[in-house]
């Protein structure tokens, strides 16, 4: 027919199209992760300096003007800009969080983008949703994912928005009213009775009842999961994902193969250096950065007692048994030992030294009755040399003990080493000053 297609292939350059919310998500974890260098948020410079200044574990702060609570906490992969305020006891994950915006107490947001002058009060529970600008968020409200809130939304309090909700502050007009002069007034059992805001409609959706489940896709590029056909079977599932595993498929894809490699290691006796081979080709695999590596490996060398005994259990025909949590140490010591020059591979320095106390905190959070060990634990790494007592000490003083989840309760558990440890180091002063 005569039609031609061209395309340029970068290859020296970071490039993605935005066109969906999906997308806009993806690229902002891609940002955020540091894959677009050099176009990273702490290279950016306005007219007073640089927009943010970057921390360990993919955490941008702003220079000047943020105000955080000692008992919030920053976990990977989020940015906070300047004015913003930051209540007691609130956890922000995987998120972006704009100018002069305040959040309050008891308040959990993940995977979010809240823009400029966005309130979130207490006791709020947000995921996987878009917030624009003046949205105000009252309390004990749950926004749950693939819902977005245009300008000056208002919701709540004591509600909750359903899956792909769709809100701005104005109603939608088609010209035909019957009274022009007449203002509609919001749905409280939609926004709550102090919010104002209005279901969206796109402009080309038609009016037929059956569109409504495409409206959520129409904006987030692809359903959420209460909408997805129930009918559809597995086959086309695996057809419609292919190609489009996100970071985080990927990252479960590396663990389970790791754990594969690991228990295969116990099994069969593999060595160490042909463990670190299957590691690091699956690393290439998935595209895993080596922050992720030691967290994952860390972690699932602390889980291998308890994936030996569930996979043991799985051919009985018996569910297994967890392990008591002596019984999960004396295992334990076993799996560190044979796992020990797989460990001292990838733990060399102080930013890897942190990256393995993350998987410390990551199984600590999935298996929190067996947080008793975490002493142990520090002290045959501090032991073996794999940790440093500088690192110990940093990781411990990151958090107070007051903190909620498991970064206060895995702090909790190291508190009795950490005293030996900062004992131990007076003590060697104190005898250097004598000697002297």
């Amino acid at each position: 027919m005569g039609n031609s297609i061209y395309a340029h292939i970068s290859d020296n350059c970071y490039a993605a199209s935005a066109c969906n919310l999906v997308m806009y998500d993806a690229v902002s974890q891609d940002v955020l992760q540091r894959w677009s260098h050099p176009q990273v948020p702490d290279l950016f410079v306005e007219e007073n300096g640089p927009l943010c200044v970057y921390h360990r574990h993919n955490i941008y702060k702003p220079t000047t003007g943020l105000q955080l609570s000692r008992s919030c906490v920053l976990e990977p992969s989020t940015f906070v800009g300047s004015g913003t305020k930051i209540g007691d006891n609130t956890v922000v994950a995987n998120s972006v969080i704009g100018r002069n915006c305040t959040i309050g107490r008891n308040v959990h947001l993940r995977n979010v983008y809240l823009w400029d002058n966005v309130v979130v009060e207490d006791d709020c529970h947000l995921q996987q949703c878009l917030l624009a600008t003046g949205v105000v968020i009252k309390r004990n409200v749950t926004v749950t994912p693939g819902c977005v809130l245009s300008f000056e939304v208002r919701v709540g309090p004591d509600i909750k928005l359903k899956e792909g909700t769709l809100l701005q502050s104005t109603p939608d007009t088609d010209g035909f009213e019957d009274e022009p002069g007449q203002v509609e007034e919001c749905d409280p059992s939609l926004v709550g009775k102090e919010g104002h805001g209005f279901l969206c409609r796109p402009e080309d959706e038609d009016d037929d009842e059956d569109d409504d489940a495409a409206l959520p896709e129409d904006v987030w590029g692809r359903p959420p999961p209460s909408l997805e056909d129930e009918d559809s079977g597995p086959e086309e599932d695996d057809l419609s994902s292919v190609g489009t595993t996100s970071p985080v498929d990927d990252t479960k894809l590396f663990y389970n193969e790791v754990v594969e490699s690991l228990q295969r290691g116990v099994e069969e006796n593999v060595k160490c250096d042909n463990l670190i081979l299957e590691i690091n080709s699956s690393r290439y695999a998935y595209n895993i950065a080596m922050r992720g590596v030691i967290a994952v490996v860390t972690r699932v060398v602390l889980e291998m007692p308890l994936l030996l005994v569930t996979s043991t259990g799985s051919g009985g025909g018996e569910a297994a048994t967890q392990p008591s949590a002596a019984e999960y140490g004396r295992k334990l010591r076993e799996c560190l030992a044979q796992f020990r020059a797989l460990l001292l591979n990838y733990v060399r320095d102080p930013e890897s030294m942190a990256d393995c106390l993350l998987g410390l905190e990551e199984f600590v959070a999935l298996h929190e009755q067996y947080s008793t060990a975490v002493g142990g634990i520090l002290k045959w790494m501090y032991d073996q040399e794999l940790l440093s007592e500088e690192s110990i000490i940093h990781w411990f003083q990151e958090h107070s003990l007051s903190t909620p989840g498991p970064a206060g309760l895995v702090r909790k558990a190291a508190a009795k080493f950490v005293q030996w440890l900062q004992e131990a180091e007076e003590e060697s002063d104190e005898s250097e000053e004598e000697s002297d």
